[in-house]
C-alpha cells in the first residue's frame, strides 16, 4: 500500500497506515501512481468519496501535493533507468567496433552491465596489454552523448585501471 508512508509520517499506527492506504486506493482508483492528478480535479474527486477516516489525518490538497510529487519520483525513475539501459546497449554497439564483447571472457572485452546503475561504467579489456586504438576518443564521444553517465573506466581482468574517460 503505497499510501501508507504517507500516514506514517503523518504519526498513525503501521496498523493504521496500513487500512487507510488500502480505504484510499479501494475508493480511489484514480491514485494509480502513474498519472498525476490537476490539484482541483484531485479536490473534486476526493469530495465526492465524502468524508473518509483518512481525511482526519490529511487535507486533500497535502495528499494529491505528496501523491503527485510520488508520481514524478517514480517518474524519474523509470527514465532514468531507460536513459541507462539505453546508454548500455550503445556503449556495447560502440565496442563492438574495436573488437569483441563477451562477458565470459571470449572476447576482447566485457561492459560489466552492473556498473551503470551509478552512471559510471566500467569496461573489462582481455587486451591486456594496450587498449584498442582509438577507443579512448569515441568513449569521450559516446560518454558526451549520454548526459546520465559521469565516467568510464576501463580496466584489465585484474581490476587495475587502464584509463578513465
Amino acid at each position: 500500500m503505497r499510501f501508507s508512508s504517507f500516514f506514517l509520517a503523518k504519526g498513525v499506527t503501521k496498523t493504521t497506515a496500513a487500512r487507510l492506504s488500502a480505504e484510499l486506493h479501494g475508493q480511489c482508483p484514480w491514485f494509480d501512481f502513474v498519472h498525476e492528478v490537476d490539484t482541483s480535479i484531485g479536490r473534486e474527486l476526493l469530495a465526492d468519496v465524502g468524508n473518509q477516516p483518512w481525511s482526519a489525518h490529511a487535507t486533500a490538497d497535502e495528499l494529491i501535493h505528496w501523491y503527485n510529487k510520488s508520481v514524478w519520483q517514480n517518474s524519474y525513475a523509470r527514465i532514468r533507468a531507460d536513459e541507462l539501459n539505453a546508454a548500455y546497449v550503445d556503449l556495447c554497439e560502440l565496442i563492438g567496433h574495436f573488437g569483441k564483447e563477451d562477458a565470459f571472457g571470449d572476447g576482447d572485452f566485457w561492459v560489466v552491465s552492473d556498473s551503470f546503475s551509478e552512471g559510471a561504467p566500467s569496461i573489462v579489456s582481455f587486451l591486456q596489454t594496450h587498449l584498442a586504438p582509438g577507443l579512448q576518443p569515441a568513449l569521450q564521444g559516446w560518454k558526451a552523448s549520454h548526459i546520465c553517465i559521469r565516467q568510464v573506466t576501463i580496466t584489465n581482468p585484474d581490476g587495475d585501471v587502464l584509463a578513465t574517460v
